[in-house]
Parts: C-alpha cells; sequence; structure tokens
C-alpha cells in the first residue's frame, strides 16, 4: 500500500510512516489497558479564590489538610490525579506529533525539489506575466503557507478529539451500564484506535509525497 503511494521514493517514506502507525496505535491502545487513567491519587479541588492551591486527602497521604481559610469551603469531593494517561488523550502528545509530520514534510520536498520547493510559499513570477497574475500568484502562495500550518492542528486535533472522544465514551457506559453492556463499546474503541493510527499514517504519507512533487518548471523527473 505505500508503494502505490509513495513510489520511488517508498524505501525513503516506509520506516518513518511505519514508525508512527505502531507509535500512534500503541498510544491509542494505551488508554484501554486497566487502571490507566483510573488509578492515581486523590487530591482536593482548588480551594474558591486561591488558584494554585491544593490540599492533598488525609486518606493517602496521611498529612491533614490545613483548614480554609475563613469564608472559604473546600469542595464536596475529590478528583483523580492518574499517575498514567493515555498519551493520545492529550493535545501536547498530538500537535508534537503533527508538528514532526510537516517539518519532514518539507524536509523531503527540499530534498526532492531543492530550495526551490519554497518557491510556492512564496511566488512573485506572476509579476513577469502582469500585476493581475502577479498578486494571484501571492494570494495563492498565502493559502498554501495558510494550508501547511493548518495541517499541524489537523493532525493534532483529528487524533485528540477521536481518542478523547472514545475514553470519555467508556468512561460513561462503565458508569451508566457496568460490565457485560459496556464490553461492545470497548471493542468498538479497539477498532477506532487501529483506524486512527491507519490514518495518520496515511495523511503523513500523502503529505510527503505531495512534497515531492514539483509544481511547474521545478518537477524533477
Amino acid at each position: 500500500m505505500a508503494h502505490s503511494i509513495g513510489g520511488r521514493w517508498t524505501p525513503k517514506f516506509f520506516p518513518i510512516v511505519a514508525t508512527i502507525f505502531i507509535f500512534v496505535l500503541v498510544s491509542n491502545w494505551f488508554g484501554l489497558l486497566p487502571g490507566v487513567g483510573s488509578i492515581g491519587v486523590l487530591e482536593h479541588p482548588h480551594v474558591a479564590g486561591e488558584a494554585g492551591f491544593i490540599a492533598r486527602g488525609a486518606i493517602l497521604t496521611g498529612i491533614e489538610a490545613p483548614p480554609p481559610a475563613e469564608g472559604k469551603k473546600y469542595g464536596d469531593g475529590y478528583i483523580v490525579v492518574p499517575f498514567f494517561r493515555p498519551p493520545s488523550t492529550d493535545l501536547n502528545f498530538t500537535i508534537a506529533l503533527g508538528l514532526l509530520v510537516v517539518i519532514l514534510s518539507q524536509y523531503f520536498g527540499v530534498k526532492a525539489l531543492g530550495f526551490g520547493y519554497f518557491k510556492k510559499f512564496f511566488d512573485l513570477s506572476g509579476f513577469k506575466q502582469g500585476v493581475f497574475n502577479g498578486i494571484v500568484g501571492i494570494f495563492v502562495s498565502v493559502l498554501e503557507l495558510i494550508s501547511e500550518t493548518a495541517r499541524v492542528l489537523s493532525f493534532g486535533f483529528r487524533l485528540f478529539g477521536n481518542i478523547f472522544a472514545g475514553e470519555v465514551l467508556l468512561a460513561v457506559m462503565a458508569f451508566l451500564i457496568p460490565y457485560i453492556v459496556s464490553l461492545p463499546f470497548y471493542g468498538l474503541e479497539v477498532f477506532v484506535g487501529f483506524i486512527q493510527a491507519a490514518v495518520f499514517m496515511m495523511l503523513a504519507l500523502v503529505f510527503f509525497v505531495m512534497a515531492t512533487v514539483g509544481h511547474g518548471h521545478e518537477e524533477h523527473h
């Protein structure tokens, strides 16, 4: 499948996209392991009006929580700070992966076409054919630049949204109807995790190929 898309660039692209696929797949499925995201430390919520102040619960630490200031009360419950979190449900993780793919696509573009690759982002050649064509060329270049930057957000939010939504779905179903009824949704999330890893890999491969395809006279055969 990678060869049908990458062509002669497949030997360079495949190790990277295969690594991305396995890495994202494991990250997606990591959240399905028992205890991930659900086992951690109980902590008091923030005291109202005192940002950044957290008192640990005496149950786990054995330390008496300090009394609240006059006129302030702690929340009724605790919050769980998990020891482990599913990597794909952290936006930092998915945005970093998207940024890596975009940077690699620029690298392969320069490797295939030289520094003429960047002409699509700053194309002034249209002015040779008139002012109107020059303005249109600049407008298209700006759109190309915005599109390239938006890929980082597209990559990051697509993966984050799907995996985080699945985690929330499992939590809700386990709370409403535990045990047997939750199993089909668990199987669904196994499938979704695989599909999202495959989609991430295929998009990365397509973007790499698009970067190596020349525009006009800059195309290298």
